[in-house]
């Protein structure tokens, strides 16, 4: 499922971003970052990839040991 998104900050607002990606329970694959900056800051766009993964079905049962 690829995305995109394009936010604007500082450096360390970037790098925090970028971490919380990595830390991410769900895996994420950056395939592109662009940067641009000027005197108001940073723009950074992200092009990335996430996967699905459907959900798992387990029948719970109940049997006796003896």
């Amino acid at each position: 499922m690829p995305f995109s998104f394009t936010v604007n900050g500082g450096y360390d607002a970037m790098h925090t971003l970028i971490g919380s990606l990595e830390r991410s329970i769900r895996p994420i694959k950056i395939v592109k970052l662009s940067f641009a900056a000027d005197t108001t800051g940073i723009e950074m766009t992200i092009d990335a990839k996430t996967f699905y993964q459907s959900g798992k079905k387990f029948n719970v049962t109940k049997q006796d040991v003896q």
